[in-house]
């Protein structure tokens, strides 16, 4: 049996977050959620979730806004499903509820790391990626304390950029420094 240790290297990524706060969160009731059980909003929960990213360019720095939307209430749940209207008549599928959020954040590059055309890339592609666990956390939070089960983003699979039909990273870190190996004691020690 092998134990080996390696020692990374860290290189911190070329681009820094500077702020994220969020710039509109909608959130519309379409039902009660004391008046539906949790297996008639679990059913008619069929989320449909679309992202957009809208990007400014500066120098070295961008805007980015991130906006999330979840429509429920696909027309894929089956009509037995279908929530009931206050009056116990079944109607067409209808959402608990929509919501919309939208976050703002600054980013910062490294241009001597980073050039222009990865930062555009980046922006149209990673950024959402930064910014979606501040989204997350805002989602879970306004659907608790609405009074219907917490919501939780699910996780999104993270496009990988490629470049020359090869894949790499956006700005490649640089490899590890070498680990400095102690001197060789073949010669004795001078006075």
């Amino acid at each position: 049996m092998s134990h080996e240790s390696a020692q990374l290297a860290l290189e911190p990524f070329p681009v820094r977050l500077r702020f994220v706060h969020l710039e509109r969160v909608r959130f519309q009731a379409n039902a009660i959620p004391e008046e539906m059980t949790k297996e008639q909003i679990e059913a008619s929960l069929a989320p449909n979730w679309s992202a957009k990213v809208t990007s400014t360019i500066f120098e070295n720095r961008a805007v980015v806004v991130a906006s999330l939307e979840c429509a429920f209430g696909s027309p894929a749940v089956k009509p037995e499903q279908a929530v009931e209207t206050k009056g116990g008549a079944p109607s067409e599928v209808i959402a608990p509820y929509v919501f919309e959020i939208a976050a703002v954040a600054g980013f910062v590059f490294d241009p001597d790391k980073m050039p222009p055309a990865d930062v555009k890339r980046w922006c149209d592609q990673g950024s959402f990626f930064v910014i979606s666990p501040f989204l997350r956390n805002a989602v879970a939070q306004v659907t608790r304390d609405s009074g219907f089960p917490e919501a939780l983003l699910p996780l999104f699979q993270v496009p990988i950029l490629r470049e020359s039909n090869r894949e790499r990273p956006i700005a490649d870190a640089p490899a590890a420094p070498p680990v400095a190996q102690p001197p060789a004691h073949d010669s004795p020690a001078r006075a």
